[in-house]
């Protein structure tokens, strides 16, 4: 471990600085399976000799290695049981060094399940949201081009968060509020967001408030897994790998949140249109799909004879036949199998006849 670290004059021990070696864990305990080996290997009360007297960096490094292994749930229990530790944490939150308070904040509130909690009171008493903004949920090394996406949305009149403009007082308590006040998460996906406890964090609440979410790639040839891949499912994602597509991945972008826009914010979502599918299709009016219900969705395919569809498609509302079309156009050959394999079809006549009817549709 560091203990020679901790306890040398200089820091040092075989060459590495204890804020090196706490970086390092830190990036390890990313991995799921790391997590309990660690906790094992009775990493806590050395981390929390740093924590105690530590320099700044010190501390925040080895706080955030506490905060990794709080995402485990075994560990997570065994943490919070942890009388000494849950104190430390504690007086750390409110340490005169604001990295370091906001580093014990955010442990803190994973340990203690704070996000769960209020998640779940929010479940509870939660009313549809006629108003609220667009979040963006990034990693630092991003900034750049997300403050000129947040530029171009807000253009547009789309209201977002970005906390470089909102955040005020406690940073966790700044991040709930924005997550759940938003009609939709934009999430940053690269590695460097998967490694990041506040990145995961972010994710997490807003997973578990069940927020529309829209991943954006960062970086080319990226594959998310591990809790990211989880959080993210089969979400398509947007291209924002290359500068030179910026203005499509932007059009491409608006175009996706305008499916889920609150019914107040007319700016994004464009002219009004029946919310009905019939009436709809009786106007000659161009269907919204990202803004029907399953009653919707039923009734289109009823129009289009394809009940023999209905119970293949009994879960699917607007927002899912949204991203199937997405997923016909940017992913066909996986579309064309996932037809058969995870939705059901069973002969080719069937597919065609559905295709033929999704042609129609516009999003």
């Amino acid at each position: 471990m560091f203990s020679c670290q901790i306890t040398a004059p200089n820091r040092r021990c075989r060459g590495y600085r204890s804020e090196e070696i706490a970086e390092g864990l830190g990036l390890i305990a990313t991995c799921e399976k790391n997590k309990i080996k660690m906790f094992q290997a009775g990493a806590i009360p050395k981390l929390m000799l740093m924590m105690e007297s530590g320099s700044s960096r010190e501390k925040i490094f080895a706080i955030k290695v506490v905060w990794q292994l709080a995402f485990h749930q075994t560990t997570r229990e065994k943490l919070k049981e942890n009388s000494d530790l849950m104190k430390l944490l504690e007086e750390l939150s409110k340490d005169s060094d604001s990295g370091v308070s906001n580093t014990a904040q955010g442990a803190r509130w994973v340990i203690e399940k704070q996000a769960e909690e209020k998640s779940k009171t929010k479940r509870e008493s939660s009313q549809p949201e006629t108003t609220g903004h667009v979040m963006i949920s990034y990693q630092w090394e991003n900034q750049k081009v997300m403050l000129e996406v947040n530029k171009r949305l807000q253009s547009v009149g789309i209201k977002v968060w970005m906390d470089v403009e909102h955040m005020a007082g406690s940073t966790l308590q700044a991040m709930a509020e924005a997550v759940e006040k938003a009609y939709v998460v934009v999430i940053c996906i690269s590695p460097k967001y998967k490694e990041s406890p506040n990145c995961r964090t972010e994710a997490e609440y807003s997973f578990q408030l069940r927020k529309e979410m829209i991943p954006l790639m960062m970086q080319r040839n990226y594959k998310p897994d591990g809790w990211l891949g989880a959080v993210l499912g089969t979400k398509l994602w947007v291209d924002f790998t290359q500068k030179s597509i910026f203005e499509e991945s932007m059009n491409q972008l608006i175009k996706l949140i305008g499916g889920y826009a609150p019914l107040s914010n007319d700016a994004v979502k464009g002219p009004i249109v029946p919310s009905n599918a019939n009436q709809q299709m009786a106007n000659k009016s161009v269907p919204v799909v990202s803004t029907w219900t399953k009653e919707d969705v039923a009734a289109w395919l009823k129009e289009n004879k394809l009940d023999f569809c209905l119970t293949l498609f009994a879960a699917y509302d607007g927002p899912l036949m949204h991203q199937l079309q997405q997923l016909r156009k940017e992913a066909p050959d996986f579309f064309f199998k996932s037809l058969r394999r995870d939705i059901g079809f069973s002969s080719l006549t069937e597919i065609l006849q559905f295709i033929d009817a999704l042609e129609k549709l516009h999003n």
